[in-house]
């Protein structure tokens, strides 16, 4: 009888510890992943961060020149003194291998442009951003784009 009950007990304890970690890894995977755009914005304002500190030390912004391009290209200046250990040039950011995020700069040094692509059109951060064509990335829809 005693061996019976050890079992069942030893049983429960399997069942319960089980159900703890699904629902510990479930909710951080719905975390993690249910606003991927929540990500985008926390980031792409982190690199506008990042390159005002860069402005104030280099009294410019990282020339690329004014062509949209993968934000990438700041790697070379936004070292981790501006970034710390941030992984924002990690991946792209769709299937369609667009770039996660694009960065243009003016001839001078003197204004940017960060873009990155919102999956929600609807999103209302999209209603104060910049529109239209900025230094020859193209603002509309569902871009979201900063500058200084």
């Amino acid at each position: 009888m005693n061996k019976l009950k050890i079992f069942f007990v030893c049983i429960l304890l399997l069942m319960a510890s089980g159900l703890f970690l699904f629902y510990f890894f479930s909710s951080r995977v719905r975390i993690q992943y249910a606003n991927p755009d929540t990500e985008k914005i926390r980031q792409i304002k982190m690199l506008g961060l990042a390159l005002e500190l860069y402005h104030k030390k280099n009294q410019k912004y990282p020339d690329t020149g004014p062509t949209c391009q993968d934000a990438s290209v700041l790697q070379k200046y936004l070292t981790k003194e501006y970034l710390g250990g941030s992984r924002v040039f990690d991946s792209t950011g769709t299937a369609d291998s667009l770039p996660k995020y694009s960065y243009a700069s003016s001839n001078d040094g003197g204004h940017y442009v960060l873009k990155t692509v919102l999956r929600d059109r609807n999103n209302l951060i999209l209603k104060n951003d910049l529109d239209g064509n900025v230094l020859g990335c193209n603002c509309d829809d569902s871009a979201l784009c900063l500058s200084n």
